[in-house]
């Protein structure tokens, strides 16, 4: 499995939950939901969300065994697929729940509600390749972040120009918040690929672009929020 079918086989994923997302949501936009009605319909997201992550979780493992056959001529290692639980789902919809529990919700909440549930589902597959590459014992093995939409924010493109730097989930500050790996927004759809080589892997002439753009477009510029600030003018412009 390449990296462009895996990305396509995860963009079906996702985007079937989306839709279907949107569609339990709303008919919904001009009522009032009560506290039970927002758990009985947090139960119904779940019961298609959870699936869809293991869909994913099991989608990531299939990429990264192939690449570390491809790379070793050995076995992969052992590893357990990324597991999610209700109360992180719970979590992580927060955000959305006073806008859906109101009357006349706006649209952008209920593509919100859909982002946060493609970013649980989509991170099954980004968490189980960051455990699998953390279980690699050999120094050889890191992890990029590679861009795949036809449009990425300023800041996907300027975590994909730092290349395969990664060694491990931690050494790259991948903390969670809820349950959800941090550095990937909603609506997110960057992958987690496991460099063996450097100089040749899945979506390595991605990040050379996403470097190009990230120098160009902060050159003379330091700090954090600076950076993000040019990038973003770049990319209007």
């Amino acid at each position: 499995m390449d990296l462009q079918r895996f990305a396509t086989e995860q963009s079906k994923i996702s985007r079937s939950v989306v839709l279907t997302v949107l569609r339990l949501l709303n008919p919904l936009r001009s009522d009032r939901v009560s506290e039970r009605e927002w758990g009985l319909l947090l139960e119904a997201l779940f019961a298609v969300v959870d699936p869809a992550r293991s869909n994913s979780a099991e989608l990531g493992r299939t990429f990264f065994d192939e690449e570390h056959r491809k790379n070793t001529g050995e076995a992969p290692p052992n590893i357990m697929l990324s597991k999610s639980s209700f109360d992180y789902f719970e979590r992580a919809m927060r955000e959305v729940k006073s806008a859906i529990q109101a009357e006349n919700t706006p649209e952008s909440s209920l593509r919100r509600a859909g982002e946060i549930a493609m970013k649980h589902v989509e991170n099954g597959g980004r968490s189980t390749i960051l455990h699998a590459v953390d279980g690699q014992r050999s120094n050889s093995v890191r992890f990029a972040r590679v861009l795949t939409g036809a449009e990425n924010c300023e800041f996907c493109i300027m975590l994909a120009s730092r290349g395969p730097v990664y060694r491990s989930e931690s050494s790259a500050g991948n903390k969670t918040v809820n349950g959800m790996i941090e550095s990937f927004h909603p609506g997110c759809d960057c992958k987690i690929v496991p460099v063996y080589n450097k100089a040749n892997y899945p979506g390595r002439e991605s990040w050379l672009e996403a470097d190009r753009i990230y120098r160009q477009a902060t050159k003379g510029v330091s700090g954090y929020k600076q950076s993000l600030k040019a990038m973003r003018e770049y990319l209007k412009e």
